[in-house]
């Protein structure tokens, strides 16, 4: 790996600017263009990397294809979020650049450390144990493809609102908006945690092979980390001017989650790396999230989430999930039991979700009229 890593040198210059894209065109209500570059240059990088690895059958030239095709991408993306951002150029202002700086230092250390929290179950797993079981455990523990998307799409518009809300002295509308975005993330997490908790085996299959069975558990424990995403509080705690106690909490999340890590990698393997990183968040970060934000909306803790609501989003998943559980006792290719078992269940959490989801309700009649008055 060292002499792939060296070419990584210049990836972190060339991918840096494009990170401000997203935001851009979401804040200036380009959330198509978002999601059509997104789509476009993810599709193109997964299939020329496919297609490279089976050309080649070496890890080089998959790898030099991921370095290369960004820079390749960032004309278009630099192009296109500097085609939105208003008014005219100027020079720079530093007073303002320095109170930028002072504000987002600890929203970036406490990024970094966030990451070094998430990937601190690899290094622990990779010191304590051989190869082969790193390997099974760094494939299952990993984020499922697309939530980032979602969830990140959803955090920025509700960034942007909020902030404007709380500028105003309007609290109760920034806490009605943060409520009512946990409702839609959890909309969308909470069933998929459901459904691939149940079909984890075949979706580990599908996308690496039956020689990577033993990640499975590990994925289905991490598949808990979903509801813990159904809101990104740094938006919330950004719009409150609050970033110093993101980084406590993150320094905090990391001591604690190699502490527990560590313990319960040599006394139970490698899924205790695993549950180690889910328990922290449940019995620490989620508390302490809640405990701050009450005192900035001026509320109870138990009212910042909405929790009956997801509560309900929850039962209606299960339901969907026992109803589809016994496609699993038909002995198909995994593949088909996947793709079988995913449309099962998602009939059934719609039909279900129309009847005593009001909210999904709304959603789907919502997009229905979109649909037709763009047919009109």
């Amino acid at each position: 790996l060292l002499e792939t890593l060296q070419w990584m040198t210049f990836y972190p210059i060339y991918t840096f600017p494009v990170l401000i894209a997203g935001s851009v065109w979401i804040i200036k209500d380009k959330v198509r263009l978002n999601t059509s570059y997104t789509l476009i240059t993810g599709a193109a990088s997964t299939l020329l990397v496919i297609i490279a690895a089976i050309v080649t059958k070496d890890y080089h030239a998959p790898v030099f294809l991921r370095l290369i095709l960004p820079l390749i991408f960032l004309p278009v993306a630099l192009w296109l979020t500097f085609k939105y951002v208003p008014g005219e150029w100027g020079k720079p202002d530093f007073k303002g650049m320095a109170q930028m700086v002072k504000f987002a230092i600890p929203l970036g250390l406490a990024f970094i450390v966030g990451n070094l929290t998430l990937k601190s179950g690899n290094f622990i797993v990779s010191s304590l144990t051989s190869p082969e079981t790193f390997a099974a455990y760094a494939i299952g523990a990993k984020q499922v493809p697309l939530i980032g998307i979602i969830t990140g799409s959803i955090s920025v518009v509700t960034m942007a609102d909020m902030a404007g809300y709380i500028r105003d002295g309007r609290r109760e509308k920034a806490l009605e908006l943060f409520r009512r975005t946990s409702v839609l993330s959890a909309g969308f997490l909470i069933p998929i945690m459901v459904l691939l908790f149940i079909f984890a085996g075949s979706f580990i299959k599908v996308l690496y092979t039956g020689k990577y069975e033993e990640s499975t558990l590990p994925f289905r424990i991490y598949l808990f980390m979903l509801p813990i995403r159904i809101i990104y509080y740094g938006p919330a705690f950004v719009a409150f001017g609050k970033t110093k106690p993101v980084l406590v909490r993150s320094l905090i999340e990391l001591l604690l989650t190699v502490s527990a890590a560590w313990y319960l990698t040599r006394h139970i393997g490698f899924s205790g790396a695993a549950f180690a990183s889910v328990a922290v968040y449940y019995i620490f970060s989620i508390p302490f999230n809640l405990w701050f934000l009450s005192k900035e909306f001026k509320c109870s803790p138990l009212t910042v989430i909405p929790f009956k609501d997801i509560g309900r989003i929850l039962l209606i998943s299960l339901c969907a999930g026992a109803i589809t559980l016994p496609l699993l006792f038909i002995k198909t290719g995994a593949l088909i039991s996947l793709v079988s078992g995913s449309l099962v269940f998602c009939l059934v959490y719609f039909i279900i979700s129309l009847k005593f989801l009001p909210e999904f309700n709304h959603n789907v009649k919502f997009v229905l009229s979109t649909i037709m008055k763009g047919r009109g």
